[in-house]
């Protein structure tokens, strides 16, 4: 199957894999976190590189997990990152400055995300334990799925973490058990859960009622499900989706999913490894809109208005733009 869109420009090759990359909420920087445990910090007007963060360590650990801080209020543009060895880093985006650090012992950090209105972090990992920060005061608030308990949602790793963008106090986290827990901070319980998405990235997203889901796995990789009865809405189809067993894996194993936003509105965009894809498809009819095909495994994708980015295991970013409303 051959690209269906090419790039509008590529930073070609940083240096390291690629396992995250980000835009910042006013589209003006893309973070790109790596396997050599430094950050990248490029411009998208110029796509030039403005800072390095926690660049040439001889021995780093990969940055697994990054989010920008949303901006409320008074609060200064901030970048948070964590790593395969449990560090939590959190960044000043205009100095570069490394604000503060927690270490999260025996844990690698494999997904964070901030509440909407950027009072609260969320992180996750290794040890399964899903902590709650406070943002104002960097204190540990309290830890869900608490491995010192009897209760414990999650079985295995856990490689996705979203917060609703509408209601703070409601998580989602999914990973390796086959399980999407449905939190709600304020009783602090997974209250609801689904079976079946095999997560292995940052690849779980949340609109009005509905949860995204993405899958390492050769057939129904992508799955669109209802929050409120924890039913499956419907299964999107992935071009060459493996159907029996026995046959040679040809289609794409999802590391990252999103729903469409502003510009890309009514959309999906998906990508993974085995074919190595990246994909838009229309929200509605299931028809794949656009396709990059790459060499090297897609880790991760984001979006910014009507451009998004992607990057992975060939060591460079990847733009591209899509006119609002084109199908």
């Amino acid at each position: 199957m051959k690209s269906t869109i090419k790039p509008t420009s590529v930073i070609q090759d940083i240096g390291s894999e690629i396992f995250v990359v980000r835009y910042s909420a006013d589209g003006k920087f893309l973070a790109v976190a790596c396997q050599d445990g430094g950050t990248r910090l490029y411009s998208t007007e110029s796509h030039k590189l403005l800072y390095g963060f926690d660049m040439g360590q001889p021995n780093g650990f990969p940055i697994t997990a990054m989010r920008f801080r949303p901006s409320i209020g008074s609060m200064y543009p901030a970048l948070v990152t964590g790593s395969s060895d449990g560090h939590l880093k959190h960044w000043h985006v205009a100095t570069s400055k490394m604000m503060y650090e927690i270490h999260e012992e025996d844990n690698q950090i494999l997904a964070l995300d901030y509440n909407p209105t950027g009072t609260r972090l969320a992180t996750v990992g290794s040890d399964l334990n899903v902590r709650i920060y406070d943002e104002k005061t960097k204190s540990l608030l309290f830890v869900l799925n608490d491995q010192k308990q009897y209760e414990k949602p999650h079985s295995n790793r856990v490689f996705a973490l979203k917060f609703h963008p509408d209601q703070p106090d409601i998580l989602v986290s999914g990973g390796w058990d086959n399980t999407v827990q449905i939190w709600d901070l304020r009783t602090k319980k997974a209250e609801k859960f689904l079976f079946g998405p095999h997560i292995c990235g940052d690849a779980l997203d949340i609109e009005g009622d509905e949860i995204l889901t993405g899958s390492y796995r050769s057939k129904d990789q992508l799955q669109l499900w209802d929050i409120r009865s924890t039913s499956l809405i419907r299964t999107y189809r992935l071009p060459n989706e493996t159907v029996e067993e026995d046959e040679e894996i040809r289609a794409c194993l999802l590391y990252a999913c999103q729903f469409g936003k502003n510009g890309n509105s009514g959309t999906i965009l998906a990508s993974g490894s085995h074919a190595n894809q990246f994909f838009v498809i229309d929200r509605q009819s299931g028809n794949v809109l656009d396709f990059f095909q790459s060499v090297k495994p897609i880790f991760s994708l984001d979006q910014f208005g009507s451009n998004y980015a992607c990057g992975g295991g060939n060591k460079s970013v990847y733009f591209f733009e899509r006119e609002s409303g084109r199908s």
